[in-house]
């Protein structure tokens, strides 16, 4: 392929505002590159308040705020904004329901997906309805809660039964218990046949007992590995979680995939875990455990200080995680009172620029935000979710137990910098098939260089860029024809440190 002088110089051009805007990051503390520097974020003097702190807020809710978005949380007052966001089945959201009759899987039983000839398939449709919700669920918040505690009770779709077991784990367990108490959700993922298979539970028996779900349910799941735990407390919660299995793991005749406490398998001995006799007791001792844990003190600092990473800050102080825990005490781990206060906060207030977007983050806000379509066939959206494949991040896809990282120093390398802004030059040139960017509508009122840039950015980032990477930017775009750099002008607001940030 051949590249004309005038290509050329327009990259090399390009190149050189990306470059510049490295140095332009959000916070004068926060640079993106060099990568490998230690980045610690600097407070503002004083919370947001009034319009920047809707613009902060629904970035923060949101996986890509849009101006439909900030017009009704300003019509509404950002706190009764948040208040519907935290009622999600109140939202009407028809339009994405809709979306969810194409996937067929959906509705089958496990045993039904578990004998489909193609074995992939519950695998893909699960995925792709994932994204498709996430790129236009009007519940947004939800959508971000069902993320999150999918990393946190994490199950890796690849492992053997997981295929065709995940997708009721979604539906039933994860979804349905995103914002209710914390208790709610731990039993029904201790009860998920998807969980058992992944973390072996599923074939632990009295005579062999299996302790990896009995560690991570203590360490990923509630309490932390700092809670003072030993080694005896996971080989005695593992003794009493025994016999918790599913149905049609080793009978065929039964039908395959759900929950099922076998008496036979259990270790019927007295245990003591975590300071706790626990007689006899058959399926009642593992509830026993659930309780306990759900209502240590250390499981209200871990998922106090879990929630507070996702949406404030990579290292959130302990005086914050002291008072959201006090909340989850006082509220027996009610999700809704956590996030109420987690938002009303003087530290999520004073948190802009501090959250860096994970590459799923990144990728569905560039679709919601630049009002991408996606032609609704399966070919398109494999295609799609390759590219998000390799900025590394497809749902349901990390293999340990502990989810997909939160932390900025894990994502923000070069090769995955760059990864991002190739993706972001790809899609608004409509260059990927199947999917569409209308960039003349996106700035149909602009008339020069200075209102493209100025539209693009209220519309990506929900305020104007700041006067650094304003000016590197309108440079470029009045170095030639901006009508035909459109999409490279695009292209540098999305790939800027300004849209990585949540």
């Amino acid at each position: 392929m051949t590249i004309s002088r005038r290509d050329f110089l327009k990259m090399s051009g390009m190149f050189a505002a990306w470059t510049a805007l490295a140095s332009c990051a959000p916070n004068a503390a926060q640079t993106l590159s060099p990568p490998t520097a230690t980045l610690a974020p600097t407070l503002p003097p004083a919370p947001l308040e009034d319009d920047a702190l809707i613009v902060h807020t629904l970035r923060r809710m949101s996986f890509g705020a849009t101006p439909a978005m900030f017009e009704k949380a300003r019509r509404l007052g950002l706190e009764a904004f948040i208040e519907e966001q935290l009622a999600p089945e109140a939202i009407p959201d028809d339009a994405t329901e809709k979306m969810m009759r194409q996937f067929t899987t959906l509705e089958m039983t496990a045993e039904e997906r578990f004998k489909l000839d193609k074995r992939g398939l519950p695998v893909q449709e699960l995925i792709a309805a994932t994204l498709l919700r996430q790129r236009y669920s009007e519940r947004q918040f939800f959508e971000m809660l069902v993320d999150f505690w999918s990393d946190h009770f994490n199950i890796f779709i690849g492992k053997s039964a997981c295929r065709a077991l995940k997708t009721d784990d979604d539906l039933k367990v994860i979804r349905p218990n995103a914002l209710a108490k914390f208790r709610d959700l731990l039993y029904a993922s201790a009860h998920s046949p998807a969980m058992l298979v992944y973390l072996d539970q599923a074939d632990s028996r009295a005579e062999a007992p299996n302790e990896n779900y009995a560690r991570e349910l203590m360490e990923l799941h509630t309490i932390g590995a700092s809670a003072g735990y030993s080694q005896q407390d996971v080989m005695e919660v593992a003794r009493v979680l025994t016999g918790w299995s599913i149905t049609g793991l080793r009978k065929r005749r039964q039908e395959f995939g759900s929950f099922y406490f076998n008496p036979e398998t259990h270790d019927n001995g007295e245990k003591h875990a975590l300071g706790m006799t626990i007689p006899p007791g058959g399926e009642d001792e593992g509830m026993l455990i659930l309780d306990l844990l759900a209502s240590h003190p250390s499981a209200a600092q871990f998922i106090s200080r879990k929630l507070a990473r996702r949406f404030i800050s990579d290292s959130p102080t302990q005086g914050l995680v002291d008072s959201l825990a006090q909340v989850f005490t006082q509220t027996d781990g009610d999700i809704r009172a956590l996030l109420r206060a987690l938002l009303a906060s003087d530290e999520f207030k004073a948190s802009a620029g501090q959250k860096f977007k994970r590459p799923l983050d990144f990728f569905i806000s560039m679709l919601r935000l630049t009002d991408a379509t996606i032609t609704s066939n399966a070919r398109s959206a494999r295609r799609v979710q390759e590219y998000l494949r390799l900025l590394g991040q497809v749902p349901f896809t990390w293999s340990p137990p502990n989810g997909f990282p939160e932390s900025q120093n894990y994502w923000a390398t070069t090769s995955g910098l760059l990864d991002r802004w190739n993706f972001s030059n790809l899609l608004v040139s409509n260059q990927i098939r199947g999917v569409e960017v209308n960039l003349d509508a996106l700035t149909a009122d602009a008339a020069s260089a200075e209102d493209i840039v100025d539209v693009l950015s209220l519309r990506f980032l929900g305020e104007l860029l700041p006067d650094d990477a304003r000016s590197i930017i309108v440079d470029f775009a009045s170095s030639g024809n901006f009508d035909e750099d459109l999409p490279s002008i695009a292209g540098l607001i999305l790939g800027s440190p300004h849209f990585q940030m949540r």
